[in-house]
């Protein structure tokens, strides 16, 4: 989406990802800056924003799935070349936990931190120590230490997820073409 304004920009930005995560949550998304600074002003700083302040959030489900959210995207001016002001994804972590009695615990975690040194820069899963427990090996590692390549993973790809394949109860009647319309890379 292109704005005039980097507020715009940022405010286009966080509704798309809020219409999406509205198919699963009530819960509402926070944007900071660094050091506190302004994000809604111009500046090609990331910025962070999170769901529910980036606590994780339960989600409609027979099995107690709970969901934690945090990404950071950064604003860039086009508007030399005409195309105005644009907020594009630079990281991202999608959490999808188990709760139970006693705990909560990972069970899969979409990452991609392409300025973490050292690190693993490409898009990635996590399998969480729900599915591999913390001390199944594979080879020298233990597997929630694994990074399984992904490709970049649209948001709207974990909300499906989370509602086609883990039973968690959509909050909105259209939730597929929202899905549909935001899975296109």
């Amino acid at each position: 989406m292109i704005a005039r304004r980097p507020a715009d920009a940022v405010e286009q930005y966080r509704s798309v990802v809020q219409r999406i995560l509205a198919c699963v949550t009530e819960q509402v998304l926070t944007i900071r800056a660094p050091g506190g600074g302004n994000p809604y002003g111009p500046g090609r700083f990331p910025r962070a924003m999170m769901l529910a302040d980036g606590r994780n959030v339960s989600l409609r489900s027979p099995d107690q799935i709970q969901l934690r959210v945090l990404m950071r995207f950064e604003l860039v001016d086009g508007r030399a070349t005409g195309t105005g002001w644009t907020a594009r994804t630079s990281e991202y972590a999608y959490t999808l936990l188990f709760r139970t009695a006693s705990n909560v615990s990972e069970f899969i975690s979409y990452h991609w931190q392409p300025d973490v040194r050292p690190g693993v820069r490409t898009p990635h899963l996590h399998i969480g120590p729900a599915i591999a427990g913390s001390s199944m090996q594979i080879g020298t590692r233990t597997v929630n230490r694994i990074h399984f390549p992904t490709g970049i993973m649209p948001m709207a790809s974990v909300v499906r997820l989370a509602i086609e394949e883990l039973d968690v109860e959509p909050l909105r009647s259209d939730w597929q073409s929202v899905l549909a319309e935001n899975e296109v890379q």
